[in-house]
């Protein structure tokens, strides 16, 4: 019925398989407006640190997701009355966890700019969730090495070339999850996660063809700041950084070239190379503002 809705309902206001499911859980809520609920969350988490780009999608796939549902998967069994009611029990709680992750996350120096995938936080929250982690888990000392686990296991998986959080994705979140399940407290088992994702094909080890692929980055992919932040592991992240060139662009142009005393075969190898990895670093923002060209 659903499905027939949508399609009718095309040369309207859109609204999504989501939207519809949104609408079962906020009749099923008998103590919270779930619709407010979600909603509010939902700006919460954009309005963290440089800002995201969330939507009720993601919060209500974490709902699925921590509150241990069988399936992760946008399904209308999944949002039946006994399920919503867990879900709405459970509410306080995930709701501090999804904050702890993104602000976990911004800590990480990410943002809506560069997350190339807003699942990937979802494993994370559950550990969050499953710890109860304390506030200021991003800045406290004792959790220095668990935080070092679960960004190295992040940023691998954001750039793997091949895409790790497409295909199979409710799958992969449901067998993420018993792994967590499992593992100790307090220990982020970013193994055991990398091996569980390694027997699904999606490794988070690196072939070399891969490697040369991310030197080949260019400035505005995503990725090029997980990368940067990898290579700069001294770069407080917690200030904001930008992606910024290391001869200014400016400086490419044939006549600037030509002026310097450059051949036209150099001249075409650099500008080439000028907007990649090679020439790129990790800037704090407001010397980056002040600094200009």
């Amino acid at each position: 019925v659903l499905n027939i809705f949508i399609r009718l309902n095309s040369g309207g206001t859109i609204l999504s398989y989501s939207d519809l499911l949104l609408s079962i859980a906020v009749a099923q809520w008998t103590e919270l407006d779930a619709r407010e609920e979600i909603h509010s969350l939902v700006d919460t988490l954009n309005d963290i640190g440089a800002g995201f780009n969330f939507s009720h999608d993601f919060v209500l796939k974490a709902g699925l997701m921590l509150s241990d549902i069988a399936s992760v998967g946008f399904k209308v069994d999944n949002f039946s009355k006994k399920n919503m009611a867990l879900l709405q029990d459970n509410w306080p709680a995930i709701r501090s966890a999804l904050t702890r992750t993104v602000q976990l996350a911004s800590s990480f120096g990410l943002s809506g700019a560069n997350l190339r995938a807003e699942s990937s936080l979802l494993p994370i929250a559950y550990y969050l969730y499953k710890i109860e982690s304390p506030e200021n888990f991003e800045i406290k000392g004792k959790h220095k090495k668990d935080r070092t686990a679960i960004r190295d296991w992040l940023f691998r998986s954001l750039l793997k070339p091949s895409g790790i959080w497409g295909s199979g994705l409710d799958t992969l979140l449901t067998a993420l999850r018993d792994v967590l399940k499992k593992a100790p407290d307090n220990t982020f088992p970013s193994d055991a996660l990398a091996s569980v994702m390694s027997k699904r094909g999606k490794q988070l080890s690196f072939s070399d063809d891969e490697l040369y692929e991310l030197l080949d980055m260019n400035y505005g992919d995503k990725r090029t700041f997980l990368l940067l932040s990898m290579l700069f592991p001294h770069v407080d992240l917690n200030n904001q950084f930008h992606v910024d060139h290391v001869f200014p662009i400016s400086r490419f142009t044939s006549s600037k070239l030509t002026k310097a005393g450059f051949s036209d075969d150099d001249q075409e190898e650099m500008q080439d190379w000028a907007n990649t990895v090679a020439n790129l670093q990790l800037l704090e923002g407001q010397l980056n503002k002040e600094k200009n060209a």
